[in-house]
Formats: structure tokens, C-alpha cells, sequence
């Protein structure tokens, strides 16, 4: 027999065999025996009891895997609610990854993925050793995986707590391209949310970088828009708008930083940045935020908090600032505040308890014009006490604890210097 013929009877009997396994391979991953033992391993992987519903198997263009309901049941008596559900898995590898030769995948697809973490009252957590177990499958040595595509869709994460109460975000929607540790790719992120009676939206576009080998993780070039309503803001909700030049988080560190950021609502425009040390006490967020001319104002009326009215319609219609503080669990603080209201300069600090404490303020202007702050009806006769005590009614409907100081105060033609107002917060009658 011709050498030609023979090598070509040898390869059709190859493929033959090749389809007739491919073939064999197909039925079998349809098979219950077949998914128990796929459950077995991935559970042996993990090292956390794991179940599939339905495994599949294509190999055309390129061999795919998909998954149906994954289940990672709460850790032990924590909770019935499931730690993790995957509606939909697929993976798509090229047949060099199939065949032993790297750790690619041509695509990563989840449909449905939501994480449910709950505390109990003890301090317990349904994902407890979880996140250990799997840190650890990716092995020794550097991290050599890489994904060309990433999409995650109708993702959702909740938690829920008898301490500290509960949140969730829904609506998960990710894509990313060129995955590689160590280099930036390209992705997109949508989602919606709830927590504490406000619900929320967010569109992030930009680069990120993961390098789980030094736990550096950071993004940049990043563009941003989102929405927020609910409890006591406006019906219609908050649009804001946003850039962030680039943040990076050091977990080895334990620093994260934020530079070069940008917002735009309510008509105001606003720059900072931020950084998170962590300690072995404590996390502590400080940060330094700028504004540009704004209309407090026009501000208050969006919020449904109108300022109230004033003798020169004018007054309140001009800010800006410049502060840096902190924000911890149990206020927020700005340590140090400069800027401008309408004509007159100011500086001083100011604290926004946690609850339902009042803010307090302390406040130090170089002047103040007192006439065009009064009410209307007050009219244009009037006392300097007349108008001290006309500014701190109007001032009072504001609910705050409050010190400002003047250095020189005009009122009814007449010049106050060194003049201190001190204004109370409103409290509640006690019920009968």
C-alpha cells in the first residue's frame, strides 16, 4: 500500500477516534455520575462543600465548560441562605491550556453570580475561611494566569447583620478585557444599589491592575456618573458626575490612596484626594477637598432644604472651600475649613456626629455686613442687637450647635468688632 494512502487511513482513523471520544465525552457530562464527580473535585479545590446543577461540554470553536445553579453553601451555623449562587458559568479555553500549556482562558462568563454574607449576633460570618482557601489555589510562585474576556452580568452582593444592619447591590453588570497580573486592562462596571433607606446607581469606565503577587491592586483614567435618592433627599434623587486620575491600594502596607479626583452636582464642582492607613487599632480615611464658586443657596434649595430668605436677596449666593479631615464610625470631621461667603472671608473646623446628634460648627469671619442677612420684614431700621438676634433666629432654623466669630460686624451703620454668636440646636419637646 502506498505510503500517502496509509498515513492518510492513519489520521482518518485518528479523528474517527477523536470524534467518537468527543462524542462519548458529550453524553457523559450529562450524566449525574459525571456532575457528582465535578462537585467532588471542585470541592476537594476549594476546600468548601460545592454544588452543581447541570455540566456541559462543546468544543466548537474552542473547547467550552459550562455550569448551571453553583451552590457554596453559608460556613457551618451561619445562617440557611447559600454564601454563594452562580446562575451561569461558562469558560471558554484555547486548546494550548486544554493540552497542559499555560493558564489562559479565551473567555470568563458568570450570569447571575450573587454573594450573601450575613453576621449573627455572636460575630459570626457565613464566609469564615472562605476567602483563605481560596488565596490559596493560586499555588507558588508568580501568578501566571490570564483571561482575554470578562463578563458579568445580573451580579448582585448583600449583607446583612442584627449589629449593623444591612446593604445590597444589585444589577452587577462587568466587563474586562486582556486580563494579566501586573497590567493594566480595560474595564467597564455598572451597578445599582440600597442601604439605609437610600438607593444609589454608579457607571464606572477606566483601566485597572491587579498584581495579587505584592497585593497591589489600582485603577486610573477613571470616569464616573451615578445617581442617589431616597430618605431625605430631593423626590427626583442626586445626579453627580465624576473623573478619578488614579487609585492604588497597598494591602501589604496597609495603605490606599485616591488622586486627582473630580465631581460635579448640584451645580457645584468639587476636587480632592484621600488616603486609608490601616493600624493595628484602627482605619482612619483623611482626606482634602476643594470646591469651586458655588450658590449655597441654590445648593440648600436642591436638597429640599431651602436657606432662609434675606433682606438682600443676594446674600448666599457665593462660596467656596478649601478643608481637609477625617471620617471614622463615629463622625465625620474637618479638621481645618478656608474660603469665602459672598463678600467675606472665613476659616475654622466643624463635626458631623454620627446618629442623630447635631453638626457643630466653629466658624471665624473677617467680616460680616449683618443687614443683608435679616429677614425681610426686619426692615432697614434697625439696632445692631436687633440684628444680631434677628441673624441667630434665622440661623437657628438650621438645627446645629454653632460658634461664629466676627471681626468686625456692620449693622444699622453701626461697627461691632470681635462679635461671637452662639447658636443651640433645636431640640425636641419631650412627649407627654
Amino acid at each position: 500500500m502506498p505510503r500517502p494512502r496509509l498515513l492518510l487511513i492513519a489520521l482518518a482513523a485518528a479523528a474517527g477516534l477523536l470524534a467518537l471520544a468527543a462524542v462519548v465525552l458529550f453524553g457523559l457530562v450529562r450524566l449525574s455520575w459525571f456532575e457528582r464527580q465535578a462537585e467532588q473535585r471542585l470541592s476537594s479545590t476549594l476546600g468548601w462543600p460545592t454544588r452543581i446543577g447541570d455540566l456541559s461540554i462543546a468544543y466548537y470553536p474552542l473547547p467550552r465548560i459550562e455550569a448551571d445553579r453553583i451552590v457554596l453553601p453559608a460556613a457551618d451555623g451561619v445562617g440557611a441562605t447559600p454564601l454563594v449562587e452562580v446562575e451561569h458559568l461558562s469558560l471558554t479555553l484555547p486548546w494550548r491550556t486544554l493540552a497542559g500549556r499555560g493558564e489562559h482562558l479565551a473567555r470568563l462568563e458568570l450570569r447571575g453570580p450573587r454573594l450573601h454574607l450575613a453576621e449573627d449576633a455572636g460575630g459570626r460570618r457565613n464566609w469564615d475561611g472562605l476567602a483563605e482557601k481560596v488565596a490559596r489555589l493560586g499555588g507558588e510562585g508568580p501568578a501566571a494566569f490570564s483571561i482575554g474576556e470578562v463578563e458579568v452580568t445580573e451580579g448582585g452582593v448583600d449583607y446583612a447583620s442584627p449589629v449593623d444592619g444591612s446593604w445590597r447591590i444589585a444589577g452587577i453588570q462587568l466587563s474586562a478585557r486582556d486580563v494579566i497580573p501586573g497590567e493594566p486592562f480595560d474595564v467597564e462596571l455598572r451597578l445599582g444599589g440600597e442601604s439605609g433607606g437610600q438607593t444609589f446607581h454608579l457607571s464606572l469606565a477606566g483601566r485597572a491592575m491587579l498584581d495579587p503577587d505584592r497585593d497591589v491592586y489600582a485603577a486610573d483614567e477613571l470616569t464616573l456618573d451615578g445617581w442617589v435618592g431616597g430618605e431625605d433627599l430631593p423626590l427626583a434623587g442626586i445626579e453627580w458626575d465624576g473623573a478619578i486620575d488614579a487609585v492604588h491600594v497597598d494591602l501589604g502596607a496597609g495603605l490606599a490612596t485616591l488622586r486627582g479626583a473630580q465631581a460635579r452636582t448640584l451645580g457645584v464642582e468639587l476636587a480632592g484626594e484621600a488616603s486609608l492607613a490601616t493600624g493595628e487599632q484602627s482605619s482612619i480615611p483623611s482626606f482634602a477637598l476643594r470646591s469651586g464658586s458655588f450658590s449655597p443657596r441654590a445648593v440648600a434649595s436642591a436638597l429640599g432644604r431651602p436657606l432662609p430668605d434675606t433682606t438682600d436677596p443676594a446674600a448666599l449666593t457665593h462660596a467656596r472651600f478649601d478643608a481637609t479631615g477625617s471620617w471614622t464610625e463615629d463622625a465625620l470631621t474637618i479638621s481645618r475649613v478656608e474660603g469665602e461667603l459672598d463678600d467675606s472671608r472665613f476659616s475654622g473646623e466643624a463635626t458631623w456626629p454620627a446618629g442623630e446628634a447635631p453638626p457643630r460648627f466653629r466658624l471665624v469671619l473677617d467680616r460680616l455686613d449683618l443687614d443683608r442677612y435679616l429677614p425681610p420684614a426686619a426692615g432697614p431700621d434697625n439696632t445692631p442687637q436687633a440684628a444680631i438676634e434677628g441673624l441667630r433666629e434665622s440661623l437657628q432654623e438650621l438645627d446645629l450647635e454653632a460658634a461664629v466669630s466676627i471681626g468686625e460686624a456692620r449693622a444699622a451703620g453701626i461697627v461691632a468688632r470681635q462679635l461671637t454668636i452662639r447658636l443651640e440646636p433645636v431640640r425636641a419637646e419631650p412627649a407627654d
